[in-house]
């Protein structure tokens, strides 16, 4: 891909003017819909813990598989924004930082990982691309959750008065099991996600 392709690619991303009427509604829907689906997410694993201490983080799916179907950044953001401050209203049990925020928040790089695609995909390499793009994910979600693991740390620290070695250890599984479970359910959902990402790319209508 040339040198002007990128640039070109990477300008039409962070364009909000070209994308059309029909583009901007149908973007709002989708967001809308996991922002339904991520507050449901969050009150039944609020309430139901029926994957031994592990299930509430299955919002984190829901969250992830959201900014990944959203197909338009700003909606994308909108939603990375959004989603897990409305979480905080229906209640936490510890305090909401190092807790809640800003483990959703160390999904940031979600928002980039449609731009990145685009820029290493090869229309040659159909078959390929899902391969790699569900590889972006994994390396995506390894360091996300390493970042949620640091951020449990701290709290352990700060908020619960443990060494960082206990803290380190004692959130380790609750994190890194978590991400599996979330990567396996997600493997499956993939390919679907990734078809309808597709055909409503073909779709899009620019001014």
């Amino acid at each position: 891909m040339e040198k002007q392709q990128k640039k070109e690619i990477v300008k039409t991303y962070f364009s909000w003017r070209k994308e059309s009427t029909s583009h901007h509604i149908q973007q709002l829907v989708i967001s809308a819909i996991f922002l339904a689906l991520f507050l449901v997410a969050r009150i039944l694993t609020k309430n139901i813990d029926f994957i031994a201490s592990h299930s509430w983080q299955l919002q984190m799916l829901v969250f992830c598989v959201g900014i990944y179907a959203i197909n338009s950044f700003y909606y994308k953001l909108f939603f990375f924004i959004i989603a897990p401050l409305l979480m905080l209203v229906f209640g936490f049990s510890a305090e909401p930082f190092f807790g809640y925020l800003a483990p959703h928040y160390s999904f940031f790089s979600f928002l980039f990982l449609d731009l990145i695609e685009q820029l290493i995909n090869k229309p040659e390499h159909k078959k390929i691309n899902p391969i790699i793009n569900y590889g972006l994910i994994v390396v995506f979600s390894v360091f996300s959750y390493i970042l949620v693991w640091i951020f449990y740390a701290i709290q352990g620290v700060l908020f619960y008065q443990v060494s960082w070695i206990a803290s380190f250890s004692f959130n380790a599984p609750i994190s890194f099991v978590s991400m599996g479970i979330n990567l396996a359910i997600g493997l499956v959902l993939f390919p679907a996600i990734y078809l309808l990402k597709q055909q409503y790319n073909k779709k899009k209508i620019t001014y």
